[in-house]
C-alpha cells in the first residue's frame, strides 16, 4: 500500500539554527487554522529544538490541487529553484519549506477527523469509480470488503482496502502522473462532507 503525494507529504526534517529572539506564532482569526499551524510548528520544533519560530505571514489557505504548485513556487522564490540545493544548504532548504507551507497552509477541512459519512463516500468512490478506472488502465485492484466492514475497520484503524495496491511500485514519473490524473486516488469532494 502506498500514497504518493508531492510537497504536501514532505515533512520538514532539517532547520536553520536561529540567532534571534523567539518570534510569536503567526496570528490568524480562525482558531482551527491557528491550531493547525501551531501543531505543524511543534512537530518541526520537536525535531529541531534549537530553532526559533520565524515570523511568517499566512497568505491564504489552499486546496490539495493548488498546494504543490504554490509551495514549489514559493521555495523557488526563497532561493531553491525546483527544490534543488547545494551541499551545506539543507538547513536553509528545510526552513524555506517550513516558511512556504506556513504561507500557504492546506485548508483546515483536509485535516479534520473522518466519520462514517466520509468513509462511506470514499468506499462508494473506490467501488463505483476508482476500481473501474484502474481496470480500464489494465490493473486488477484487490477485491474490497463490504461497505459496512470498510467503514467499521477504517474507523477503528483495523483494516485497509486501497485499490491502488494493484499498481506496481515501478510505475513512476509521467506514467504515475497520467494514472493519477485519469484515476485520482481520493475524490476531493470527500473533504467537503
Amino acid at each position: 500500500m502506498r500514497f504518493r503525494l508531492g510537497l504536501t507529504s514532505l515533512l520538514v526534517v532539517l532547520a536553520l539554527t536561529a540567532c534571534s529572539a523567539p518570534t510569536p506564532a503567526p496570528e490568524v482569526e480562525d482558531a482551527e487554522l491557528q491550531s493547525q499551524l501551531d501543531d505543524a510548528w511543534e512537530r518541526f520544533h520537536s525535531a529541531h529544538p534549537d530553532v526559533e519560530r520565524p515570523a511568517v505571514e499566512v497568505i491564504r489557505t489552499v486546496s490539495l490541487e493548488d498546494v504543490d504548485g504554490l509551495v514549489e513556487a514559493c521555495v523557488s522564490d526563497e532561493g531553491f529553484p525546483n527544490g534543488e540545493f547545494a551541499a551545506g544548504q539543507e538547513e536553509a532548504l528545510a526552513l524555506a519549506y517550513y516558511v512556504c507551507q506556513t504561507r500557504y497552509p492546506l485548508h483546515t477541512k483536509y485535516n479534520r477527523p473522518w466519520n462514517d459519512e466520509k468513509w462511506g463516500y470514499l468506499y462508494d468512490y473506490f467501488t463505483n469509480e476508482l476500481v473501474p478506472c484502474l481496470e480500464a488502465q489494465g490493473y486488477t485492484p484487490p477485491v474490497g470488503p463490504s461497505r459496512q466492514v470498510f467503514i467499521d475497520t477504517e474507523q477503528t484503524g483495523e483494516g485497509w482496502w486501497f485499490p491502488y495496491e494493484a499498481v506496481p511500485d515501478d510505475v513512476s514519473g509521467d506514467d504515475w502522473t497520467r494514472l493519477n490524473e485519469a484515476c485520482p486516488q481520493v475524490p476531493l469532494g470527500v473533504y467537503d462532507l
